[in-house]
């Protein structure tokens, strides 16, 4: 359906629409994957946040360099420490649970960042909210409570075509690319270091010209830098010259 959708589009968007559609889809579906990579939140779920950050008015990247600080306060709780501590535990909200092992572990990032827009909402003072998510989430923490209201229904009511296979897919053929340049910039820097004798030659010689035409007096001087610069054009009209006076010939 979507690629029914798409060829429908088509002869609107136009070839150059198309491309930028594609490359912005790249772009996006590679951050989405390394953004996946580093908190281990599934790229749908980034998708999701992402479009919902939009609709917040939320700059998606704070809310990404958010997440690293996130986790980090969520680390320190577990250690009875860092300023977070004080914060989940006004909400209720221990980032800890016991697994089907019997070993304490850390909840997912995600599931937490949820769980704490839950929790917000709860607040019913906008001065506590703040503070708690600046505690949390560190000094953007203000900048997300927007975001955070939607809640988790709201956030991930939202459709996504996202999935963790598609941003791999993505990663990996941007990473094809990149080889590709690479292999390129080697055929550059072989074709560069071949030609790079004949340049040197060339500029060698173009300085022993102007040594001697340095040395040649200035009326000199003017006549061959003159004819130098007109021999370009001279070269280029001989063609027509000689094709006008063939064609005055045969009048004649």
């Amino acid at each position: 359906q979507a690629f029914g959708a798409l060829k429908a589009l088509a002869p609107a968007i136009g070839i150059a629409g198309m491309g930028k559609l594609v490359n912005d889809t790249l772009t996006l579906g590679d951050e989405l994957g390394k953004l996946a990579e580093q908190t281990h939140i599934p790229a749908e779920t980034l998708d999701k946040l992402r479009q919902a950050a939009n609709l917040a008015g939320v700059d998606f990247k704070k809310v990404s360099k958010s997440f690293g600080i996130f986790a980090e306060n969520m680390m320190d709780f577990t250690n009875d420490k860092g300023i977070a501590y004080d914060a989940l535990e006004r909400l209720n909200i221990n980032p800890e649970f016991i697994n089907e092992r019997g070993v304490t572990q850390l909840k997912e990032i995600d599931d937490l960042f949820f769980e704490v827009a839950e929790g917000l909402n709860n607040v019913i003072s906008a001065t506590d909210r703040i503070e708690i998510a600046r505690s949390i989430f560190g000094g953007q923490g203000m900048k997300l409570i927007p975001l955070l209201n939607m809640g988790k229904e709201g956030i991930m009511g939202l459709d996504s075509a996202f999935s963790d296979d598609f941003a791999d897919r993505i990663e990996a053929f941007n990473d094809s690319m990149a080889e590709l340049g690479e292999k390129f910039n080697f055929l550059k820097f072989s074709l560069t270091e071949a030609l790079l004798p004949a340049l040197e030659l060339a500029v060698e010689l173009f300085s022993k010209v102007g040594e001697f035409l340095k040395g040649l007096p200035k009326p000199v001087q003017s006549v061959v830098l003159g004819f130098t610069l007109l021999a370009p054009a001279i070269i280029a009209l001989a063609p027509i010259l000689a094709t006008l006076i063939f064609s005055f010939k045969t009048i004649a």
